[in-house]
């Protein structure tokens, strides 16, 4: 009789890009190969190296736990485990002296509504800049207690667009995805 004892599997998972992203974006897990002959990922019982997670998965925003275990050539098995955040990034935003700011819809396709709100009128400065970080619009935002403001971009390039409202020396920037 021969015996043959194996080596134990050693497994970790890498996340990518981030372990928290907004809801409509995927995060790709990625487990170790070496000496592992198979992988199970749970939830969605995934059987690959790779897995692309998004909500379709996780069944919606939060922070859920993926597990993965991986079994070696011998039958040895080893277990790891990530958590995983899927945010609203299309709501209201709210900076810590009670100033609203909500874009809508985001992501889009360059037709968007902005809404600020703010405790007091107050005036505020809106900018807005393309991805590659040049200004396209300036404004000043009349002193009011609620504004709002449709866009409708020209021929607007993919990316992430940043919209900075600024109230005195504060400001507040708010990412807006253009696909």
């Amino acid at each position: 009789m021969d015996l043959t004892i194996g080596g134990i599997p050693v497994t970790g998972i890498e996340v990518f890009p981030n372990d928290t992203v907004c809801a409509q974006l995927s995060i790709q897990l990625s487990a170790d190969t070496a000496g592992i002959s198979s992988w199970f990922w749970t939830p969605g019982g995934f059987t690959t190296p790779v897995v692309e997670i998004d909500t379709s998965v996780t069944g919606g925003i939060g922070t859920h736990m993926f597990r993965l275990r991986v079994t070696n050539q011998y039958g040895c098995q080893a277990k790891d485990s990530a958590f995983l955040t899927f945010r609203d990034c299309t709501g209201i935003q709210e900076t810590s002296d009670g100033i609203y700011v909500r874009v809508h819809p985001n992501p889009n396709h360059g037709v968007f509504d902005l809404s600020v709100s703010a405790p007091v009128p107050d005036l505020f400065l809106l900018r807005l800049y393309d991805p590659l970080n040049r200004l396209i619009s300036e404004e000043q935002i009349p002193s009011s207690r609620i504004y709002t403001r449709h866009f409708s971009l020209n021929d607007p390039a993919p990316g992430i667009y940043l919209l900075q409202i600024k109230r005195g020396e504060k400001e507040i920037c708010y990412r807006i995805l253009v696909y």
